[in-house]
C-alpha cells in the first residue's frame, strides 16, 4: 500500500514546481463521471447491434473479453449490416449521460490546460463547474488542432476527436493507424511532451487510446521529450507501460485501485483542497516563455535572410537559419552533420532520415554564404559558425526601428529619450516581434486572421523605471511606427513580420508547417473581398495579391501540377456595386469629392477606403493627375456581371457559375448557415448572401470528397466564427484571408512585393483612441510641408488644436470614433475645417521659433 502521505506531498511538489502544468485525461477520468469503461462501452455497442447483426455482436463480447479493444472497435464499425449514421448514434447515446460534478476538483487543480484521449465533454463541463469559465475547444477532424500548440489560455484539446461530431472520433484499429500518421496528431503530441509538464490521470495498461499515444510518442521522440512528466498510476499497472513512462521522463505515483480507484480521488481532493484556481481563473504559467526557443532561430534566420535578400522560399531560408542556430549552440568543438541532423529531427518532430536532406541542403547554402565554414578533425567533418555572433543584424534592424519611435516621440511629445527610455523601446520592438510571428503563425495554422498586435503591455514590461505618462507616449509613438511607416521602416517591418512567422510556425508546429500546411493547392477560390484588390491597380494589397497568384501558379506549373485560380459569378455581384457606390460617391462630393477622399485615405489609410477610391488616391500620391472618371475607364472597364467576368478571365481569373459549382450539399450547407446567422440580431446576413457562401463552401465540400486539394480565399471572419460552431466546421481549414493566402505563396516561393504594402498586411496594431488618430492625421498632413527638425514646435500646438476639435465635435454631435459611413464623413469633414487654423498656427509657431533663433531679428 502506498504511503499516501509521501503521494500528497510529491503530487504537490510537481502541482506547484511544474512550469507549464497540463493535465493529460484517460478513461478512468470519465468514468469518475458515470460513463462506462473501453471494456463496457463495447459491450454495450455490441448489444446495440445483436438484433441486425449477432455475428459481429459476439465476436465484440469475445474480443472484449480477451482484453482485445482495438480489433473488437474495428469489428463494431466493420458490421455491415448497420447504418454509419446509427453506428455513431449509438456511440453518442452511451456518452452524452454523466454527472461532471465529482470533477471539478480535479479541474480546480492548477493546469494551464488539458489534453485528453476521450471523445465526450466531461472536462469541459468539469471547468465550467470548477472555474466558471468555457476553455476552447480543440479537436481532431476540425482542422485546427495543431492551433492548441499556439494558445495560451486554458483550452481543452480532444485529441482523437469530439463525440458531438462523432465521424472524428478514433476508434478502432484502422483509425489509430490513421492518426499516428496524421501530422496535427503528431504536433500536439510534441507539443505536450517537450512544452509542458503533464500530469497523467485516469490511464490503465488496458486503454488502448493511451497505449496508442505512448507508443507513437516512444516511436517519434523517444527520452528526447523534455519535460518532466508525472503519472498517477494503479499498482496493477503492467510493467510494459511503467518501462515507456520511464523512457519518457514519465515519474509515477502508485496508488491502489481498490473500491474503483477511491485511493485516486482522494489523493486529488486533498491536493485540490490546498491548490485549487480561484473560480473564474484561468491560469497562466509564471515562469514559462514560449517565445524563448524562437529567439536564436529568429536571430540566425535574420542573419541567414540578410545576405540572401532574394530567396526563392521562405520556408528553405527560415530551415538554414535553424541549422545555422543549431551550429553555434555547439559552440567552439562544432558539430557534425550526424548530430545535426539528430537535433534537427528533435526540433522539426520528424526522423532523422526525413531531415537528412534538409540538414545537407541547409550546409551547402551556408557553406556558400560564409555563415558556417567546415574542419577535418580526428573524429570527422564538424562545421562551425563563423563570426563572433548572428545576432548584430538583427540588433541593427531593431536599433534603427528603435530610433524611428525616438524620432516619433520628439516630433509628437516633445520627449528626449533617456538610456532608460532607449532600452525599454529596443526591449519592446524585439518582445513584440516575437509575439507577432507567434501570433501570425497561430492564425495560419487556424486559417483565421490575425488580431491586432498589442504594443502597451510589453512596453510596461520593460520600462520598470519609466513613468507612466512616458510609457502612454511611447506606445502612441510606437504605433505610429506600426501604422504609417516610412519605406525603409516599412522594409524593415516586412522582413522581420515575415522571419518571426515562419520560425515560429516552424518551431511550433513543425510536422503541419512542412506537410500539411504547405501542400500546393489545385484550385484557388477568391470571393469579393479578394477579388477586388487583386484586380484593380492601384490598391494597396493589389500587388501582392497579384504576385501570390502568379507565384503560386507558377511554382504548380514547376511541379507539373495546374493550380485554377476561381471567383463564383455571385460575388461579381458585389464587385459591380461597389464600383457604383464609389462613383455615386464621387457625384455627390463633386469638386471636393478628391479633398474628401485625400483627407479620409490619410486619416484611416487608403486599404480602408472604398477600393477603387483607395486606389485612385495612390494614383494621385504617385503624381497621377488624371480625373476618377478616366482612371476608373483605365483600371474597371467593366459596369455589369458580364464585362466584369470577361475582365477577369484576361487576367487569368475563371469565372464559374453556380450551376458548375455548386456541391450536393448545398442545401445542408445553406439551411446551416440561415439558422447560424437568424440568430445574429445584429447583425443580419441577407438570403442572397448566405446563398452565395453556401454555393463557395459546398464547393469546398465537394472538392474535399473529390480529393481535390483547394482553398477559398476570404475575408469574412463572421462566417467562419459561424461555421466553427457548427456541423461543417472542418470547411474553415479550408479558408484563408488574403494575409495567409501571402503567407502560404512566401513560404513556398518567397514573395518580393512592395514592402510598404505587405508590412500594413502583417502588422496591423490595436486601434488608437480617437484623439491619438486626430493628432496622427495632423501630424502627416504637416509633414508632407515641414521636415521633423521644424517640427519639433508641433506638440502643444497639436494638443490644443485636437482639444478645440474634440470641443466642437460635442457642440456639434460628431462622434470621434465612427462606425456608419456617415459618420466617419461627419468627423472628417469637422477635422478638415480646422486644417488652414492648424497650419496659419503652425506657421507662425515656426516664425517666432525662428525669431528666437536669430536673437529677435526679422
Amino acid at each position: 500500500m502506498p504511503n499516501d502521505e509521501v503521494s500528497l506531498a510529491k503530487l504537490q511538489t510537481f502541482l506547484t514546481s511544474s512550469k507549464r502544468l497540463f493535465l493529460f485525461a484517460g478513461a478512468g477520468v470519465s468514468m469518475r463521471a458515470g460513463l462506462p469503461s473501453w471494456e463496457a462501452l463495447l459491450k454495450k455497442l455490441a448489444e446495440s447491434i445483436r438484433s441486425s447483426d449477432a455475428l459481429s455482436a459476439n465476436l465484440i463480447t469475445q474480443l472484449c473479453a480477451d482484453k482485445k479493444f482495438e480489433a473488437a472497435a474495428s469489428a463494431y464499425f466493420n458490421s455491415e449490416y448497420i447504418t454509419e449514421q446509427k453506428k455513431y448514434s449509438a456511440i453518442q447515446e452511451l456518452l452524452s449521460q454523466f454527472d461532471a460534478a465529482p470533477l471539478v476538483p480535479l479541474m480546480k487543480l492548477p493546469f494551464q490546460s488539458a489534453i485528453t484521449t476521450n471523445f465526450d465533454k466531461v472536462l469541459n463541463d468539469a471547468t465550467a463547474m470548477a472555474r466558471q469559465i468555457a476553455p476552447i475547444d480543440f479537436y481532431r477532424g476540425s482542422g485546427h488542432l495543431t492551433s492548441a500548440c499556439f494558445e495560451r489560455n486554458f483550452f481543452i484539446a480532444r485529441i482523437h476527436g469530439r463525440i458531438e461530431n462523432p465521424e472524428t472520433i478514433v476508434l478502432g484499429k484502422e483509425a489509430f493507424k490513421t492518426v499516428a500518421e496524421d501530422s496535427q496528431y503528431v504536433d500536439i503530441l510534441k507539443f505536450v511532451f517537450t512544452r509542458t509538464q503533464l500530469l497523467f490521470v485516469g490511464f490503465s495498461f488496458w486503454d488502448p487510446a493511451i497505449q496508442k499515444v505512448l507508443k507513437t510518442t516512444n516511436k517519434l521522440f523517444g527520452p528526447m521529450t523534455e519535460g518532466a512528466h508525472l503519472a498517477l498510476l494503479p499498482e496493477n499497472a503492467a510493467g510494459e507501460m511503467v518501462s515507456i513512462l520511464n523512457r519518457l521522463n514519465i515519474d509515477v505515483i502508485r496508488y491502489s485501485s481498490d473500491n474503483n480507484h477511491a485511493a485516486l480521488w482522494k489523493l486529488i481532493e486533498d491536493a485540490s483542497t490546498q491548490l485549487s484556481t480561484p473560480t473564474g481563473a484561468s491560469p497562466q504559467p509564471t515562469d514559462f516563455d514560449p517565445l524563448a526557443s524562437t529567439r536564436s532561430f529568429l536571430a540566425a534566420t535574420y542573419a541567414r535572410s540578410a545576405v540572401a535578400p532574394n530567396f526563392e522560399s521562405l520556408k528553405l531560408v527560415t530551415l538554414e537559419g535553424i541549422v545555422l542556430s543549431l551550429i553555434q549552440s555547439a559552440g567552439q568543438g562544432g558539430i557534425s552533420a550526424q548530430s545535426l541532423g539528430h537535433s534537427l529531427a528533435k526540433h522539426l518532430a520528424q526522423s532523422e532520415k526525413e531531415v537528412s536532406p534538409i540538414v545537407g541542403g541547409a550546409i551547402k547554402a551556408l557553406l556558400e554564404a560564409k555563415l558556417v565554414r567546415k574542419q577535418k578533425l580526428d573524429q570527422g567533418e564538424r562545421y562551425f559558425s563563423v563570426g563572433s555572433s548572428t545576432d548584430s543584424p538583427l540588433q541593427s534592424a531593431i536599433g534603427e526601428l528603435s530610433q524611428a519611435v525616438i524620432n516619433r516621440l520628439a516630433v509628437t511629445h516633445g520627449i528626449l529619450a533617456t538610456r532608460e527610455m532607449r532600452d525599454c523601446i529596443c526591449g519592446a520592438i524585439e518582445e513584440i516581434i516575437l509575439e507577432r510571428g507567434w501570433d501570425l503563425g497561430a492564425s495560419f495554422i487556424r486559417r483565421i486572421p490575425a488580431p491586432a498586435a498589442t504594443i502597451e503591455p510589453h512596453i510596461r514590461n520593460h520600462g520598470l523605471f519609466v513613468s507612466g505618462k512616458v510609457i502612454e507616449a511611447i506606445s502612441l509613438a510606437m504605433q505610429s511606427l506600426f501604422d504609417r511607416p516610412s519605406a525603409r521602416e516599412a522594409e524593415l517591418l516586412t522582413s522581420l513580420g515575415r522571419i518571426s512567422f515562419a520560425v515560429c510556425l516552424l518551431t511550433a508546429a513543425p510536422k503541419t508547417a512542412l506537410t500539411q500546411a504547405l501542400i500546393l493547392p489545385q484550385r484557388l477560390y477568391l470571393d469579393a473581398s479578394i477579388l477586388l484588390p487583386a484586380i484593380v491597380p492601384g490598391h494597396p494589397h493589389h500587388k501582392i495579391y497579384r504576385q501570390a497568384i502568379a507565384k503560386l501558379v507558377s511554382a504548380a506549373k514547376g511541379a507539373r501540377l495546374s493550380v485554377e485560380v476561381v471567383a463564383y459569378w455571385g460575388f461579381l455581384n458585389e464587385v459591380v456595386s461597389h464600383k457604383r457606390l464609389a462613383k455615386f460617391e464621387a457625384a455627390q462630393l463633386n469638386e471636393d469629392f478628391k479633398a474628401i477622399a485625400r483627407r479620409e485615405a490619410v486619416f484611416y489609410g487608403t486599404q480602408n477606403q472604398n477600393v477603387y477610391v483607395g486606389a485612385y488616391m495612390n494614383a494621385l500620391n504617385g503624381g497621377s493627375t488624371e480625373s476618377f472618371e478616366a482612371f476608373l475607364a483605365n483600371v474597371a472597364p467593366y459596369e455589369n456581371e458580364g464585362e466584369l467576368a470577361k475582365y477577369t478571365e484576361s487576367l487569368g481569373i475563371h469565372v464559374f457559375k453556380r450551376l458548375v459549382l455548386e456541391g450536393p450539399k448545398f442545401a445542408q450547407i445553406s439551411l446551416e448557415l440561415q439558422k447560424a446567422y437568424a440568430g445574429d440580431l445584429a447583425k443580419q446576413k441577407t438570403a442572397m448572401l448566405i446563398e452565395h457562401d453556401a454555393v463557395q463552401l459546398s464547393a469546398l465540400d465537394h472538392d474535399q470528397e473529390k480529393s481535390v486539394r483547394s482553398i477559398w480565399v476570404t475575408a469574412d471572419r463572421r462566417l467562419r466564427q459561424k461555421l466553427e460552431l457548427g456541423k461543417y466546421s472542418s470547411l474553415t481549414g479550408k479558408m484563408l484571408d488574403g494575409v495567409g493566402l501571402a503567407q502560404l505563396v512566401d513560404l513556398l516561393t518567397g514573395l518580393n512585393p512592395n514592402s510598404t504594402s505587405f508590412a500594413a498586411l502583417l502588422w496591423s496594431v490595436e486601434a488608437s483612441d480617437a484623439s491619438e488618430q486626430i493628432k496622427n492625421y495632423l501630424i502627416s498632413i504637416a509633414l508632407e510641408k515641414y521636415d521633423e527638425g521644424i517640427a519639433m514646435a508641433l506638440p502643444a500646438l497639436l494638443d490644443k488644436t485636437v482639444e478645440s476639435i474634440e470641443v466642437e465635435a460635442r457642440r456639434q454631435g460628431v462622434t470621434l470614433d465612427p462606425k456608419a459611413e456617415g459618420e466617419r464623413g461627419a468627423l472628417l469633414n469637422l477635422v478638415g475645417s480646422f486644417e488652414n487654423s492648424f497650419f496659419e498656427a503652425m506657421a507662425e509657431t515656426i516664425a517666432k521659433r525662428k525669431r528666437e533663433e536669430s536673437g529677435g531679428k526679422d
